[in-house]
């Protein structure tokens, strides 16, 4: 890679007319996206229908990702927000296992209960980045919904 890109997109996840993923129309896309200098967040909640993936979809989509552009834009992995620490801590698992550059670090999604406390967020942030062997890139939504000083966006994986 000979430049950071200055833009990232969510990459949308295709499907066929059978509701399977389609490698060759997912494999096109990221590469118009690579020929573009566009970084890349795949398997996103939104146009990367992460929602709808089983995890063995989720790993493919990253696995076509790491394979179509590491190595010429940043590729990273977005997923979807956790319930708890562990979905959170799996995902990173994951993402380690097939090579993304980075993952998507997202606040927990308590449900209908309200949001969490500061306390709460340092404990979850606290366990996942310790437990996770990829940089992390915190969600801005955690940082609008609970501002922390000294927080970088970008988390080094531990030691």
């Amino acid at each position: 890679m000979t430049r950071a890109p200055s833009v990232y997109v969510i990459s949308l996840t295709p499907f066929d007319d059978e509701e399977r993923l389609d490698e060759a129309a997912m494999r096109a896309h990221l590469r118009r996206m690579k020929t573009a200098g566009i970084g890349v967040y795949a398997g996103g909640a939104g146009s990367g229908e992460a929602y709808t993936l089983s995890p063995d979809e989720m790993r493919r989509v990253l696995e076509i990702a790491v394979d179509e552009l590491q190595g010429s834009v940043p590729v990273r992995a977005m997923g979807v927000e956790p319930r708890t620490a562990n979905e959170m801590i799996s995902f990173g698992k994951l993402c380690k296992e097939v090579g993304v550059d980075a993952m998507q670090v997202y606040s927990l999604d308590i449900g209908h209960v309200g949001k969490p406390s500061n306390d709460e967020i340092e404990r979850y942030l606290d366990d996942v980045l310790s437990s996770i062997a990829v940089p992390a890139v915190i969600t801005s939504s955690m940082m609008s919904t609970r501002p922390r000083s000294g927080v970088p966006t970008i988390v080094p994986p531990s030691p």
